[in-house]
């Protein structure tokens, strides 16, 4: 999860992630979601390998309540994490949607 500040700092490492097509190598649900997420739950998650063969998690976005299935190709995309803080805050980080 990023804040403003960080997403800045990190912006090169998040632009050459943006648009990378993978694969689903494994996936899950979380129904039971940790502190601040509690109005996104259920959301999916996933391991995927890159093309480039690098593995990264992150959550799942647009699913529509669906989960996919392994092996299923995603690209990386830039999101919101969770809803603003109590200062109003937006938190962005990477996720992953399903390829068309």
């Amino acid at each position: 999860m990023s804040s403003p500040i960080k997403a800045w700092r990190d912006q090169k490492k998040i632009a050459c992630l943006l648009k990378t097509r993978g694969v689903i190598k494994s996936l899950s649900m979380v129904r039971v979601p940790p502190a601040g997420f509690s109005s996104d739950a259920p959301y999916g998650v996933a391991v995927v390998e890159t093309e480039k063969k690098k593995m990264l998690f992150g959550q799942l976005t647009d699913l529509n309540g669906v989960l996919p299935k392994i092996g299923a190709k995603v690209e990386v995309v830039y999101r919101r994490q969770k809803k603003p803080d109590s200062e109003g805050v937006i938190y962005y980080g990477i996720k992953f949607k399903l390829c068309e």
